[in-house]
């Protein structure tokens, strides 16, 4: 009888061990798990950049003097801010024919920057001085000016107030009544910081802006910040790098809302080009 109870409980003993092994081999180490949720929440959060193709519907004439600094189109004339100290101007150009309409120089101490339109009024900034320029829209006559403490590179109209850029990665959003500060914008790409933002162009609700001494032209959220699209115009530049070598970089986004397509240009070339975009 002792024998039989000895037997059952070296069996019972086996048969735990066996149960314990089984679950012990089927289960998942803590860290490996843990680890397996982080990747699948960093692909939650990842931020898709939408890439955009062009196709060049048409080209016209662009002074080739013109160091382009800012752009604009309205109603068949392209309202231009050009830079360099002693050769700084605002400008209103016929856009069929690139024949200068209206041409202000500014005080040789001034090196233009970038442009906007607000209503009747052309706002310029300029490189270091800290001084913005407005005018009025057909006569180019001064209507006022204002002061920020920045550098002055890029400037743009979101419908309400104006946006700056200074050559970091920072934008900022200026009252157009005082011109005070509302707030900052940080511009990122994946998470990385973007900067030399050059010439804006607000856009159905985004901002399309050149990074100076590249290629690109990217699509930036006026909320958050974010990269969420780009454009790689590098097949024009090359081209005019080879044809026109005293050219200098793409710089100069213009919308036509007439039309759903955009102007664009550089400092010192002799061409402005009409593209259609798309995602």
């Amino acid at each position: 009888m002792r024998s039989l109870i000895k037997i059952i409980a070296v069996i019972s003993i086996i048969f735990l061990i066996g149960i314990i092994s089984v679950l012990f081999l089927n289960s998942k180490p803590i860290n490996e798990t843990s680890k397996s949720k982080d990747l699948d929440n960093t692909d939650d959060h990842s931020i898709s950049i939408a890439e955009f193709s062009y196709m060049i519907l048409n080209t016209y004439p662009h002074n080739s003097t013109s160091f382009t600094q800012g752009l604009e189109y309205r109603d068949g004339y392209i309202y231009e801010s050009t830079g360099l100290y002693s050769q700084s101007t605002v400008r209103i150009t016929e856009i069929g024919s690139g024949n200068d309409i209206l041409l202000k120089k500014l005080p040789d101490e001034l090196f233009g920057e970038g442009l906007t339109l607000v209503g009747d009024t052309i706002y310029q900034l300029t490189w270091k001085s800290g001084r913005g320029l407005m005018y009025d829209i057909d006569t180019l006559l001064p209507v006022g000016n204002f002061n920020y403490s920045a550098e002055g590179w890029g400037l743009c109209f979101d419908g309400e107030n104006l946006i700056m850029s200074d050559g970091s990665d920072t934008l900022y959003r200026l009252d157009t009544n005082n011109f005070t500060i509302i707030d900052a914008i940080n511009v990122t790409e994946e998470g990385r910081p973007v900067d030399r933002i050059n010439e804006m162009e607000f856009i159905n609700g985004t901002i399309f802006a050149n990074i100076w001494k590249s290629s690109r032209i990217i699509q930036i959220s006026p909320t958050t910040g974010e990269v969420i699209g780009e454009m790689d115009l590098s097949n024009i530049t090359d081209s005019i790098g080879i044809d026109y070598p005293g050219s200098d970089v793409l710089n100069g986004i213009a919308y036509r809302d007439d039309t759903g397509t955009i102007l664009i240009t550089g400092k010192l070339w002799p061409i402005i080009y009409e593209l259609k975009i798309e995602k």
